[in-house]
């Protein structure tokens, strides 16, 4: 057994493992003892990580029959092959995609989420993306984006004004996490210490797992996605109003008549069309 430990501080959101697992046990001791020798290198690191898991190819699918372990680093900084890949796979979402982004958004991930089509995609933020980046992910119409923000005193009814300690450069999420399909047969749980980013695939000593077809992980995953996701939407939603001018406090109700709310969520692949037929089953 090893207990793998994700960056445990005062105030953003994490998560853990524990691997049961021995062959995939050893895999996480024997690199943590590679990271601890007095003369460790970035090559011979970088060697010993891809002979433990060689980078998938690209556009290919996770194995069925094991977990894939990447440590890092692994890629070369100009290629990125692991970075790649995880936006492959973050593409091959069938139905519906979460995935965490605790600092940055790579292009290799803001083209999958400006990619139209009919699959459900909700992407966290630690922080507001730069307005045009997020017009461009709006237009498409099919991904949901929440991100981090806190509630001033008197921005909703009967709410009290939030605060944050201080301790942490990230403020909200730290979570490092991709689902695909997760509710579905053949889910698709990429997390570990790794952002997705260039820096933590070539120069940052981390690690990831790759699991597939657990619908049990996948579905302890997706509780925790949702519980994020609703926790910061409301908040970052009320953030937006406040910038454009058009906060209500009293709002938070659902309107009296159905013409002026019902409607909306019945607009051909919009966002609350593809939410509402997703979690009804249609």
């Amino acid at each position: 057994m090893a207990f793998e430990f994700l960056r445990f501080t005062d105030e953003p959101t994490f998560v853990g493992h524990i691997v049961w697992d021995q062959g995939l046990a050893q895999h996480f001791l024997d690199y943590w003892q590679r990271l601890s020798g007095p003369d460790v290198t970035r090559g011979p690191l970088v060697d010993a990580n891809l002979k433990v898991e060689p980078t998938p190819a690209p556009k290919s699918q996770p194995p069925v029959d094991r977990m894939l372990t990447l440590f890092c680093p692994r890629d070369a900084p100009k290629t990125l092959q692991t970075l790649h890949w995880y936006a492959d796979v973050m593409g091959s979402a069938q139905h519906i995609l979460c995935m965490t982004f605790a600092f940055n958004l790579d292009k290799v991930f803001s083209d999958v989420l400006e990619r139209a089509g009919t699959t459900l995609q909700y992407a966290v933020f630690d922080k507001n993306l730069k307005q045009d980046v997020e017009d461009q992910i709006d237009q498409v119409g099919n991904t949901v984006i929440a991100a981090g923000a806190k509630l001033a005193e008197g921005d909703m009814e009967n709410f009290l004004g939030e605060t944050l300690t201080g301790f942490n450069k990230n403020q909200y999420i730290h979570d490092k996490f991709m689902l695909v399909d997760p509710l579905g047969n053949d889910p698709v749980v990429v997390s570990g210490t790794a952002n997705f980013s260039g820096p933590s695939q070539s120069a940052n000593d981390e690690n990831m797992l790759v699991i597939r077809r657990s619908t049990r992980v996948a579905d302890i995953y997706f509780g925790e996605f949702m519980r994020i996701f609703d926790h910061l939407y409301s908040r970052y939603i009320v953030g937006k109003m406040k910038k454009a001018g058009t906060s209500n406090p009293d709002a938070g109700f659902l309107k009296e008549d159905p013409k002026d709310w019902v409607p909306q969520n019945f607009t051909k692949n919009g966002r609350k069309d593809l939410r509402r037929r997703y979690f009804m089953g249609e």
